[in-house]
């Protein structure tokens, strides 16, 4: 409508957007800057001008969000900080494809960062409920030990919630056994105080993931299956994801692995044990042969843990609903920790390839600007 193109549109929106203010009030602005449809349309239509999927829009305005709240919404897990330096990397390709209108690596970037977004959102509930568990325990460890080294608090992510909004934060994303885990460990901290910094964190750690999980389980021993499906949807992605570099691995695992027609099975009553069963060991026996030789042993007693348990339900004929409120969340939290690992493992390569290449420019750069020998 102002007569600008839809790339001067987003470069003058996002640079303002970067600009604003450093509070919680312009934060909250930004993200209904994200939300407005006329803002998810300007990506749209800048993503479509330059080749790329124009469904992505949301993604990019995500990204962009991710590389200016990094700090607030990010962790101290090796899992956030590649992907805050993931949306980083890709803010800095996005500005410069804006201004010079040179985008035509900017498909690649995309990608690239779909597939950092996509792994990371594999492990990234019980993440979250995580990162909540422990700002909730630290603020109370805070008050009930004011004397508590700095360090106490620096893999905690700062945030300006109140302790009863964190709680119901951990409960609309974990359920009703997540929050009150929560409640638990924030009472444990103050009787906590005087134990070292990284053994509560660890602490807090497992018990904010054994309450996500277990409250998943609650959910599907009781017979709400919706969660399953969403969780099997992200597996799913993060595999496919892991793979994105093989038309062919993809095919294979898209055929053998498809969340949604397994939800489509159970909401008009065909979902079948062996069905379940299958799935479990086609997507266990895939992440083993996917993890480093170090984790190999661990993964391959896992598989053959799978398929027992799956051979034991088929031969007995096992009632689905119960085998799936008994064993398919312990198998999520256990695929999920696995691809997390893999997924590590990919980061830490491309992150060498990187300072190699980098090392490998600035020697080029210095031997060109060295003076002559004579």
């Amino acid at each position: 409508p102002d007569g600008r193109s839809a790339s001067e549109r987003l470069l003058s929106e996002v640079e303002s957007e970067w600009a604003a203010a450093d509070d919680d009030a312009d934060a909250q602005r930004i993200q209904a800057w994200m939300r407005r449809p006329e803002t998810i349309e300007t990506a749209r239509a800048w993503l479509e001008e330059v080749g790329c999927d124009p469904r992505a829009g949301r993604l990019l305005l995500g990204l962009v969000y991710m590389a200016r709240e990094a700090a607030r919404l990010f962790c101290d897990s090796s899992e956030d900080k590649s992907m805050a330096r993931e949306a980083k990397r890709f803010h800095k390709r996005l500005l410069a494809a804006l201004k010079t209108g040179e985008a035509d690596d900017f498909p690649e970037d995309l990608r690239r960062a779909r597939r950092f977004h996509a792994a990371w959102l594999a492990v990234d509930k019980p993440k979250v409920v995580g990162c909540l568990v422990d700002s909730l325990v630290a603020r109370r460890a805070e008050q009930a030990a004011p004397r508590v080294p700095n360090e106490a608090g620096a893999a905690v992510p700062s945030l300006s919630a109140s302790a009863d909004e964190t709680l119901e934060m951990i409960r609309r994303l974990g359920g009703a056994e997540a929050e009150a885990e929560a409640r638990e460990a924030e009472r444990r901290a103050g009787e906590m105080a005087h134990v070292r910094a990284e053994d509560l964190a660890t602490h807090v750690g497992k018990v904010a993931k054994r309450a996500f999980w277990d409250a998943v389980q609650e959910r599907l021993r009781g017979g709400d299956f919706e969660c399953a499906f969403g969780l099997l949807g992200e597996v799913q992605k993060a595999m496919l994801a892991l793979v994105a570099h093989s038309a062919k691995a993809r095919e294979e695992l898209a055929d053998k692995f498809d969340a949604a027609w397994l939800k489509q099975q159970a909401d008009n009553g065909a979902l079948e044990l062996g069905s379940v069963t299958n799935l479990m060991k086609y997507v266990a026996s895939t992440i083993a042969a996917w993890q480093a030789p170090a984790d190999e042993p661990e993964a391959r007693a896992w598989v053959e843990a799978v398929e027992a348990v799956a051979a034991a339900a088929v031969a007995e004929r096992a009632d689905l609903g119960a085998f799936i409120g008994d064993h398919l969340a312990p198998f999520l939290a256990r695929a999920h920790e696995l691809i997390g690992r893999i997924y590590e493992r990919l980061v830490a390569m491309q992150q060498e390839a990187d300072g190699e290449a980098a090392a490998a420019e600035a020697a080029a750069e210095a031997e060109a600007e060295a003076p002559p020998q004579d």
